[in-house]
């Protein structure tokens, strides 16, 4: 299924609300209102996947940002099993913020759906708002603190 193309659905108001609240709650920073979203992520889509496809894939190049909205997605490393995302789960952030090709391969379980942000439009949401930035960060580093264990070893 990694070849399954994700179809473009359309971002109803209501689902950006969702998308804001998400942000503000997994960022743990300032309140970004939904109206200044929609200005900003001009880019912004949000894409159904057929499960089992691949939506990152480990190894390759990529800069934009995920957020799974519906379903779960499961994270693997070099074939393994590394974690299960939920809605609101943000994921891409460490080829965003490192420049680094992508960590880890990101599949779609059933009913998938996230919003995909364009790295140029979310890089100008963060100038204006650094404690993004900030949790971003802290994120990514506690990622990849996570990805570098060896397998079995100590959670």
């Amino acid at each position: 299924m990694a070849g399954a193309e994700p179809v473009k659905k359309t971002v109803e108001v209501d689902q950006l609300n969702w998308l804001a609240r998400a942000l503000d709650i997994y960022m743990m920073s300032e309140h970004l209102r939904p109206e200044e979203l929609i200005g900003k992520l001009s880019g912004l889509e949000l894409l159904a996947f057929p499960e089992g496809s691949v939506i990152v894939q480990e190894g390759s190049p990529g800069r934009d940002l995920f957020v799974l909205f519906n379903g779960n997605a499961a994270v693997t490393r070099a074939g393994k099993p590394v974690a299960q995302l939920t809605p609101g789960d943000l994921f891409g952030e460490i080829g965003f913020l490192v420049g680094v090709p992508r960590t880890a391969t990101v599949s779609a379980g059933p009913d998938c759906e996230a919003f995909r942000c364009e790295a140029r439009a979310f890089e100008e949401i963060l100038s204006e708002h650094p404690n993004l930035l900030d949790s971003m960060r802290t994120i990514a580093k506690l990622r990849m603190e996570k990805l570098q264990r060896p397998a079995g070893g100590n959670p």
